[in-house]
């Protein structure tokens, strides 16, 4: 469907860092800003801003329910890039003020390129580490007619590459895993399974639009583990700041390396951890109501503990 007037627009870079219905929202609040800046209107506390109630604010988002409109305000709110005010006339209008603190914005993004980047460097320096791939062993010949025997390779996965000594073996067929495809094409292929269409929802809901090869992660983390455990490592990303897929991953080959495969599982570790540390605030509080409850040897003799 065409649009014959102006339409909602995102940047891509800052849905990913923020999400994309953060980002929709971000964008329009920045848009009636820019129209007061250039009015010179409504301009507080060395700042443009605009108002809206909610009800308001739906019409302008007609797809997103009032709800979760409103919890991508408090969202916005909460990372502190969306500031809050109250400047209308009559105290009992309670109706919000919003403008944006860009210093926070551009601070909050890069913070966020950082741990990704550290993320991925440790990663990397992993991989590298465990993914050495010894030298390989070439037969001994004394004449160059040797060259065309297959090398022996060590800790190389297995490929369906031709034997033929000659060019003509290249045009055979190889592993390499299809990139091409769109992620409509991959969710319609896992349309038997409901699982990784919670997954697709959760993640786009909670992060952004995944691309082709990202869906093909979580038909990997799915199959590795439960639906509901990848889907509580992408909780556990958001409650931390953090959006990347490095870092949902990083979660789950944590819990992994726990042993820990189910939610129902997690949830054991975790009330585990618990008692035993309310177990261990309990013999500490114990110790020091013993210690309280002493008898004192020198009671009686009008010696204080101190003048010993």
């Amino acid at each position: 469907m065409l649009f014959d007037k102006s339409p909602l627009v995102v940047d891509t870079v800052l849905a990913t860092k923020i999400g994309l219905n953060e980002a929709i929202v971000l964008q329009q609040v920045h848009y009636w800003i820019e129209i007061n800046r250039t009015k010179q209107t409504n301009f507080y506390e060395d700042s443009f801003w605009t108002y809206n109630s909610m009800k308001e604010w739906n019409k302008s988002f007609p797809f997103f329910g009032e709800k979760t409109l409103n919890r991508i305000f408090k969202n916005l709110e909460k990372l502190g890039i969306l500031k809050t005010g109250n400047f209308n006339k009559l105290r009992m209008d309670r109706t919000k003020w919003y403008t944006i603190d860009y210093s926070k914005l551009e601070s909050y993004i890069n913070e966020l390129e950082t741990n990704e980047n550290e993320i991925e460097n440790e990663c990397l320096e992993e991989e590298n580490a465990s993914g050495q791939v010894d030298q390989m062993h070439l037969p001994e010949k004394e004449n160059a007619s040797g060259q065309n025997d297959q090398m022996e390779v060590d800790k190389l996965s297995e490929c369906n590459g031709s034997n033929c000594p000659n060019a003509n073996g290249q045009n055979d067929l190889t592993n390499t895993r299809d990139f091409t495809k769109t992620s409509s094409e991959i969710f319609s292929e896992t349309s038997s399974s409901s699982s990784i269409k919670d997954v697709v929802e959760f993640f786009s809901n909670n992060f952004y639009l995944p691309q082709a090869y990202e869906a093909e992660l979580f038909k990997d983390w799915v199959n590795s583990c439960s639906v509901d455990l990848v889907i509580e490592a992408m909780k556990t990303t958001r409650k931390n700041n953090a959006r990347s897929m490095r870092y949902i991953e990083r979660v789950l080959q944590d819990w992994q390396g726990k042993g820990i495969k189910t939610l129902n599982e997690l949830e054991v570790y975790i009330r585990s951890r618990e008692e035993q540390k309310n177990g261990n605030d309990n013999r500490q509080d114990g110790r020091d109501s013993e210690g309280l409850n002493e008898p004192d040897p020198y009671a009686g003799l009008g010696l204080d503990l101190s003048d010993l």
